[in-house]
């Protein structure tokens, strides 16, 4: 056992896979005195050593698949385009009746969005969005610039009935990130998000291509009507979830300054992806979109006219090993900042 923050600091510097698998197996016995009484310390240590940090990230994607349950047949063909593209597009997965129950419901839900007056407007200016909650639902505006509104149904039972049986228990998406990220059990869904894109008050081309973050989280995205080029389409580069050697350090950069949180930081330099393989879901009503959130990917904005409606199912906390573990000291200041 680790008496003192010298005998800990020795460990990571001499041999970083062995503190890697003294935290997994700390974590894994659920004696927890470790991440107790240096928590602090251990993130220290890896938001400043980026060869530390790489080793956690590969000894407990091993450790995860050691816990690996019995292997079946149920989604093996979206689950393997998931693997290797980190996103998968299904057409008409919902029907016309269940995408109009949907719809009624986005736009009922769309009519309790409080009116922005210009002081409002001026805060979305400094801050990007406000945030009003009301009746346990969160209502999220952007400024004319970005022009995006978003609903946040983050206490379940507030959740509009026809989105919560078709999308938040939807058993098929659960099953999905369960396999996805190798566990043996089912993730609960964090909640839905309805969102309006709409004509932005000055006209842009440029994507900023970003992960969300680097905690392991997942997305499914529906379409509620049938888009073009001018909707704002999701944009994406496939295979980018993996986190390739060339990624390393610059996520590693991005760990030591956020922690687990989205921020800007995750936000990546021009040049840093292979932006020449993007490719644009222009989708139809009924169309769903899954995806691992460590994709490279950007919003594009609307113009001329155009809008997208769409719902988000969220996965914010996967409890894989290395969520677990990460999030165990996630709460301690970010050392990179200092």
């Amino acid at each position: 056992m680790i008496n003192n923050f010298d005998e800990l600091s020795d460990l990571a510097n001499n041999s970083p896979k062995k503190f890697a698998q003294l935290l997994i197996s700390q974590y894994m016995s659920e004696k927890n005195s470790i991440f107790e009484l240096f928590g602090a310390e251990i993130k220290s240590l890896l938001q400043s050593n980026q060869k530390l940090f790489w080793h956690l990230w590969t000894e407990s994607e091993q450790a995860q698949l050691d816990l690996l349950p019995p292997p079946n047949d149920k989604h093996q063909s979206l689950l393997n385009t998931l693997e290797q593209d980190g996103i998968c597009i299904i057409n008409d997965f919902f029907d016309k009746n269940t995408i109009l129950l949907l719809q009624n419901e986005w736009e009922n839900s769309f009519k309790q969005m409080p009116k922005q007056d210009e002081k409002a407007i001026q805060k979305a200016l400094r801050n990007r969005f406000t945030f009003d909650l009301i009746d346990g639902i969160r209502y999220v505006q952007s400024s004319p610039f970005d022009n995006k509104q978003r609903i946040l149904f983050q206490d379940h039972g507030k959740t509009p009935s026809a989105f919560s049986k078709f999308v938040l228990n939807n058993t098929t998406f659960s099953e999905v990130a369960q396999r996805h990220f190798k566990l043996n059990t089912l993730p609960t869904p964090s909640f839905v998000m309805a969102e309006y894109l709409q004509n932005v008050k000055m006209p842009r081309q440029d994507l900023f291509w970003h992960i969300d973050n680097l905690s392991d989280q997942f997305k499914v995205m529906v379409v509620l009507e049938d888009m073009s080029e001018n909707d704002g389409p999701f944009t994406f580069i496939k295979g980018t979830h993996k986190v390739k050697y060339e990624y390393q350090e610059r996520y590693h950069k991005m760990y030591a300054m956020n922690g687990l949180s989205t921020q800007e930081h995750n936000h990546f330099e021009p040049g840093f992806t292979s932006s020449e393989s993007a490719e644009k879901a222009i989708l139809n009503a009924g169309d769903i979109v899954l995806f691992d959130c460590k994709i490279h990917h950007s919003a594009s904005f609307v113009k001329q006219m155009g809008s997208r409606k769409n719902l988000v199912l969220y996965f914010n906390e996967i409890p894989t090993i290395r969520n677990n573990i990460l999030q165990k000291f996630d709460h301690f200041l970010n050392f990179g900042l200092r």
